[in-house]
Protein backbone atom coordinates (compact mmCIF):
# COMPACT_ATOMS: atom_id res chain seq x y z
CA UNK A 1 0.00 0.00 0.00
CA UNK A 2 0.93 3.59 -0.44
CA UNK A 3 2.06 5.69 2.47
CA UNK A 4 0.44 9.05 2.92
CA UNK A 5 2.94 11.82 2.20
CA UNK A 6 3.74 13.90 5.23
CA UNK A 7 6.30 16.32 6.54
CA UNK A 8 7.33 16.10 10.17
CA UNK A 9 8.67 19.66 9.92
CA UNK A 10 5.38 20.98 8.56
CA UNK A 11 3.41 19.26 11.30
CA UNK A 12 5.76 20.65 13.95
CA UNK A 13 5.46 24.13 12.41
CA UNK A 14 1.66 24.00 12.67
CA UNK A 15 1.82 22.89 16.30
CA UNK A 16 4.43 25.55 17.10
CA UNK A 17 2.35 28.26 15.43
CA UNK A 18 -0.66 27.35 17.52
CA UNK A 19 1.39 27.41 20.72
CA UNK A 20 2.95 30.77 19.84
CA UNK A 21 -0.26 32.41 18.62
CA UNK A 22 -3.48 30.71 19.75
CA UNK A 23 -5.37 33.34 17.78
CA UNK A 24 -4.63 31.30 14.66
CA UNK A 25 -6.51 28.25 15.98
CA UNK A 26 -9.86 29.03 14.29
CA UNK A 27 -8.16 29.47 10.91
CA UNK A 28 -6.13 26.28 11.30
CA UNK A 29 -9.22 24.33 12.39
CA UNK A 30 -10.94 25.27 9.15
CA UNK A 31 -8.15 23.52 7.25
CA UNK A 32 -6.96 20.62 9.42
CA UNK A 33 -8.29 17.83 11.59
CA UNK A 34 -6.32 15.84 14.16
CA UNK A 35 -6.39 12.85 11.80
CA UNK A 36 -4.46 14.91 9.24
CA UNK A 37 -1.38 14.62 11.47
CA UNK A 38 0.79 11.59 10.82
CA UNK A 39 2.97 11.91 13.92
CA UNK A 40 1.26 10.65 17.08
CA UNK A 41 2.57 13.45 19.28
CA UNK A 42 1.49 16.10 16.76
CA UNK A 43 -1.91 14.41 16.51
CA UNK A 44 -2.28 14.36 20.30
CA UNK A 45 -1.23 17.99 20.68
CA UNK A 46 -3.59 19.17 17.95
CA UNK A 47 -6.48 17.08 19.26
CA UNK A 48 -5.91 18.48 22.76
CA UNK A 49 -5.89 22.04 21.41
CA UNK A 50 -9.03 21.31 19.39
CA UNK A 51 -10.88 20.08 22.49
CA UNK A 52 -9.64 23.02 24.56
CA UNK A 53 -10.83 25.46 21.90
CA UNK A 54 -14.24 23.76 21.73
CA UNK A 55 -14.67 24.19 25.49
CA UNK A 56 -13.30 27.73 25.62
CA UNK A 57 -10.20 26.79 27.63
CA UNK A 58 -7.24 29.16 27.33
CA UNK A 59 -4.62 27.79 24.96
CA UNK A 60 -0.97 28.30 25.83
CA UNK A 61 1.95 25.90 26.27
CA UNK A 62 1.32 25.40 30.01
CA UNK A 63 -2.41 24.74 29.72
CA UNK A 64 -1.95 22.44 26.73
CA UNK A 65 0.64 20.38 28.64
CA UNK A 66 -1.72 20.18 31.63
CA UNK A 67 -4.63 19.09 29.45
CA UNK A 68 -2.44 16.47 27.79
CA UNK A 69 -1.74 15.06 31.26
CA UNK A 70 -5.46 15.06 32.08
CA UNK A 71 -6.26 13.32 28.78
CA UNK A 72 -3.52 10.71 29.30
CA UNK A 73 -1.58 11.60 26.14
CA UNK A 74 1.32 13.41 27.82
CA UNK A 75 4.78 12.06 26.97
CA UNK A 76 8.05 12.69 28.80
CA UNK A 77 9.51 14.67 25.90
CA UNK A 78 6.54 17.04 25.53
CA UNK A 79 8.20 20.08 27.10
CA UNK A 80 11.28 19.69 24.92
CA UNK A 81 9.12 19.14 21.83
CA UNK A 82 7.08 22.27 22.59
CA UNK A 83 10.29 24.30 22.94
CA UNK A 84 11.58 22.98 19.61
CA UNK A 85 8.24 23.60 17.87
CA UNK A 86 8.07 27.16 19.16
CA UNK A 87 11.66 28.02 18.24
CA UNK A 88 11.86 30.43 15.36
CA UNK A 89 14.01 29.31 12.42
CA UNK A 90 17.52 30.76 12.43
Amino acid sequence: GKKIPFSAQAEQAVVGSILIDPGCVPVVMEKLRADDFYGKLNHDIYDTVYQMFAYGITIDPVTVLNQMRVRGVYQENCEQYFAEAMRLPT
